[in-house]
């Protein structure tokens, strides 16, 4: 093939955008999470269950064995950072059952790693309000729907995303209006989280991580 140069590109047309994809990862600038095994990227993760050689390596070196392991959380935990549809992409993926895992093309040591993990409760953090979440209404829509999850919304979370400025936005905009029904059938779901028939995904807001800490085990 022939390469093109972007100063090229850009002398040929008003606008050059990019949208080739994320080529390298965004830190999460954090302390503790450089030294802590069971943190990587989303998409060294996504890598991973989508058998990229590179990052199937590397999440295998960074994940925790969640079957063998004596100490950790009981039942086990995980916590996504991101308001966006891979992060929910990846939530539902943590804990779909083996039974409809196997029904996918995903890599056979993934699958090990997913199945041994068994983990029963996600939390989905994102540091602005549910109002500026990235999530697309068909993956909310997915997600609330699926028996086999319970998604849940604080109640005091939702609240505190309706802002002034939120309640502008949200008048002015109707696919917003639709995101707030599922959300509030979230918070409905509230009082159900203790349930232990299925496994929980919880959306949180107005949230920041300020470091990574080791279990005490």
């Amino acid at each position: 093939g022939t390469d093109i140069s972007l100063d090229e590109l850009r002398s040929l047309y008003d606008a050059v955008i990019l949208a080739y994809g994320a080529a390298g990862d965004k830190p999460l600038r954090i302390p503790g999470v450089s030294d802590l095994r069971g943190c990587l990227s989303a998409r060294d993760f996504v890598g991973f269950y989508n058998a990229h050689p590179r990052a199937l390596k590397k999440a295998l070196s960074l994940l925790p064995d969640l079957g063998e392991a004596p100490g950790g959380l009981q039942p086990p935990a995980a916590c996504v950072i991101g308001n966006g549809n891979v992060a929910l992409d990846v939530a539902r993926l943590l804990v779909k059952a083996r039974e409809k895992l196997h029904t996918t093309d995903i890599h056979h040591r993934a699958l090990d790693w997913f199945s041994h993990a068994r983990i029963r409760h996600v939390s989905v953090i994102g540091r602005r309000g549910w109002m500026q979440s990235s999530f697309s209404n068909k993956e909310l829509r997915e997600l609330v729907t699926d028996d086999k999850i319970l998604a849940v919304v604080d109640p005091d979370d939702f609240s505190a995303s309706l802002t002034e400025a939120s309640l502008k936005e949200l008048q002015d905009s109707r696919l917003k209006q639709r995101s707030r029904a599922l959300f509030e059938q979230m918070v409905d779901n509230w009082d159900k989280r203790e349930s232990l028939d299925r496994p929980v995904v919880h959306l949180r807001f107005l949230t920041s991580p300020i470091r990574a800490l080791p279990h005490r085990d």
